[in-house]
This record gives structure tokens, C-alpha cells and sequence, in this order.
């Protein structure tokens, strides 16, 4: 596509977002981002030799190529077989991802702000149902508008600079870490969400862009 017509996002922006190990190339870029280990399709890997060797102590273990939470499951430090047993079951053919559990998910949600043109749009805060850490609607998570903080911002800024393109859309997804500080959870360049609901105005404006593009 992109060799016949302008294709944005550019098709290298979309095919890296693809795959959420777009989060270590953020982090050496210097980017504050959600502590990651990658673990590729066919390896094998011991969830106690990484929370040991990370210091962690409850993680999350997600597929590595995912949405709404796909193979998402939160392993507890004192039941890391249950997460093994996981592990086991999609390594061989799946990549995944192994992170430390932030609290501030489950108590405070994730900030996303949403990006047109490269300008902050509109800003949302997804909270999980009570007892539960997953903000997505499937799982009971509302929605409501939301004013970003100055870090926050300068974060997402920081992330989106990072990707070195220009991009039509993006929505950088912010959850604060052990000392309240946001880190990017996921920047997300392939067709997110980006809650045009709860943001009157942002639709046309996304629509006016394309026109222009396009004339």
C-alpha cells in the first residue's frame, strides 16, 4: 500500500507497534516505560529466575502481539506456578511479555492521551471494575475524560518524538510506577481506540485532517 499512496500511520511504524517489544526501544531512547522482559516464540524461561533476577515480586505475563488484554494474567510472588504453567503452554508459540504488577493500575487506572497530527486532542482515564486490575470494557473498565498533568504530557511528548515519523494518530497509554511517576504501559499506533465518545469535536477534527491530506 504505502508503495502506491501516502499510507499513514507510515507501514515501519505500524509493523514495529505490532509487536510490544517497541517498549525496549523506548526505553534506550530514554523513555520512562513499564519495566519489560521480552521473551521470543520457541524459547523457554523460568518465572522465578526473572522476578528473582528483576526483583520483582507479583508480575504480569501477557502476549507480546495482543489486545484487550490477550493472555493477560497476573501471577502473585507466592503462586509462581500457576504463571510457569502459562509460560509453558503459549512459549512455543507465542512471544510474551513478563512485567512487574503496579498497584497504581488497579487503584488510580491508565491515562491515555490521545494525539492528532502530532497535538494533543483529548485525554481519558480507564479504571477496572472493582476487585479487578483490567481497565478494558470487556472486563467491566469505564471511561471518562481526564486532564493530563504536566509529566504526564511530557512523557507522552517523549514517546511520541521517539518513533522518529509522522504520524496521523496515537495514543500513549501512562500508569504510575512505585514512586508515582507515569511510565508508558503501551504506545499504541495501530487502530486504538481513541475514545472519539467522550471527546466531542476530536472526530471531525481527525476527519478534517485526512480531507487535507488527501487534497
Amino acid at each position: 500500500v504505502q508503495s502506491q499512496t501516502t499510507l499513514l500511520n507510515p507501514a515501519r511504524v505500524v509493523e514495529w507497534n505490532t509487536h510490544k517489544r517497541y517498549l525496549l526501544d523506548l526505553e534506550r531512547c530514554g523513555v520512562p516505560v513499564v519495566p519489560t522482559e521480552v521473551l521470543q516464540s520457541g524459547s523457554a524461561a523460568q518465572l522465578a529466575e526473572i522476578v528473582d533476577r528483576r526483583g520483582w515480586q507479583d508480575v504480569i505475563v501477557k502476549a507480546a502481539v495482543a489486545q484487550t488484554g490477550r493472555y493477560l494474567q497476573h501471577v502473585k510472588a507466592t503462586s509462581l506456578e500457576g504463571g510457569q504453567a502459562h509460560l509453558d503452554r503459549l512459549l512455543p508459540h507465542e512471544a510474551m511479555l513478563v512485567q512487574p504488577y503496579l498497584p497504581a493500575v488497579s487503584r488510580s487506572g491508565e491515562v491515555s492521551l490521545v494525539y492528532l497530527d502530532g497535538e494533543l486532542t483529548h485525554t481519558v482515564r480507564k479504571l477496572a471494575a472493582e476487585g479487578d486490575f483490567r481497565v478494558h470494557h470487556d472486563f467491566g473498565g469505564t471511561v471518562a475524560r481526564d486532564t493530563p498533568s504536566a509529566e504526564e504530557c511530557a512523557v507522552a511528548t517523549q514517546a511520541l518524538e521517539a518513533v522518529g515519523e509522522t504520524l496521523l494518530y496515537g495514543r500513549v497509554a501512562l500508569v504510575a510506577d512505585e514512586t508515582g511517576s507515569p511510565v508508558v504501559m503501551e504506545l499504541e499506533l495501530v487502530e486504538p481506540d481513541l475514545f472519539f465518545r467522550v471527546a466531542p469535536g476530536a472526530a471531525e477534527r481527525m476527519a478534517v485532517s485526512i480531507m487535507e491530506k488527501i487534497e
